[in-house]
């Protein structure tokens, strides 16, 4: 199959494509923000420019007929898939929208449905979506050398629970870091797995944040809001795209 992603959050759609490609499909995004210099990890996959979404959709026009994609998969803006129903008119592909979080959490806005329509974490599904969890890039996320009994803790807004980490860090008798500042992937890949312990405190529960799964994808336990261990065995960081990749070939049989 040819899948062509359309903007791109925290590294999920250029991870896809990376397993995608193990699979034996064919992968690109297309995005106009890169926060965290993805394109210098993901050249052969990520296709960052720097441009307003009128002009991403020209792009993705071009490249629905120099790449001719079976599936265009969008991440984060649902608005996006307006114009796109109007090109499934003319070019044969199917549509996928997967909602990351922040655009849905707490908020009672009208969706547009694409074909096949999913979400990361059950606090944002809707009905008709698919709960699927992230993946995790095995190359970037993988053990390091880790300080005993330290952890680390990234506040998440609006809801901060910096007072909750500092709570258990005190009760289970750990050195606190409180991370304010972004990282580009690399730096913080680097960073966490030099931790023994991750705080996911975003209110998902039982779920967990993309960066507790990169977490336990570097052996790096992680602690809920309900002070639950989960020990790095617990997850698989290719299982979601194996998953993907089920419901891309029923969606293309359809057709």
């Amino acid at each position: 199959m040819r899948i062509l992603h359309l903007f791109d959050l925290c590294g999920v759609a250029p991870t896809y494509c990376k397993q995608l490609e193990q699979l034996g499909h064919k992968s690109l995004v297309l995005t106009n923000f890169d926060s965290l210099n993805l394109k210098s990890l993901y050249p052969n996959f990520f296709r960052f420019k720097k441009e307003n979404d009128k002009m991403l959709l020209l792009r993705t026009i071009y490249y629905l007929f120099s790449f001719r994609p079976q599936i265009i998969h969008v991440h984060v803006n649902n608005q996006f898939l307006k114009p796109l129903k109007w090109l499934q008119r003319i070019f044969r592909f199917s549509l996928v929208y997967q909602a990351h979080g922040s655009e849905l959490r707490n908020k009672k806005n009208s969706i547009i449905k694409a074909d096949l329509n999913l979400c990361t974490t059950k606090d944002i599904q809707r009905p008709g979506f698919i709960v699927l969890q992230n993946p995790v890039d095995r190359t970037i996320f993988y053990p390091g050398i880790q300080k005993k009994n330290t952890a680390l803790f990234i506040p998440k807004y609006p809801i901060d629970q910096t007072e909750t980490a500092v709570n258990f860090s005190s009760l289970f008798g750990f050195k606190l870091t409180i991370l304010e500042k972004k990282m580009n992937q690399k730096s913080f890949a680097q960073y966490l797995r030099s931790f023994e312990y991750f705080f996911d405190m975003k209110g998902l529960y039982p779920m967990q944040s993309k960066t507790a799964l990169e977490a336990l994808t570097s052996k790096v336990k992680v602690i809920d809001e309900q002070g639950i261990k989960h020990f790095p065995n617990s997850y698989n960081p290719i299982k979601s795209s194996k998953q993907l990749e089920q419901l891309y070939t029923k969606l293309v049989n359809k057709k």
